[in-house]
């Protein structure tokens, strides 16, 4: 579950809400590129590619 943006970004926190992306949003991992490379994870229905940056300042709680 994706809790929130580590360091509450405005124009980060903007970018995935334009995409529906919010706090409180189930999502899963479905693929990860190597060196850094971009992470592919599933919101709902949606896959959404996402940087490296952006990825590491998105903090998750994991499902048991």
């Amino acid at each position: 579950r994706f809790t929130r943006v580590s360091d509450s970004e405005p124009a980060m926190l903007r970018f995935l809400g334009e995409r529906g992306i919010v706090p409180g949003e189930e999502l899963e991992v479905v693929d990860k590129q190597p060196f850094d490379g971009p992470l592919y994870v599933r919101f709902g229905p949606e896959i959404h590619v996402l940087g490296g940056e952006l990825a590491r300042a998105m903090r998750v709680q994991l499902s048991p």
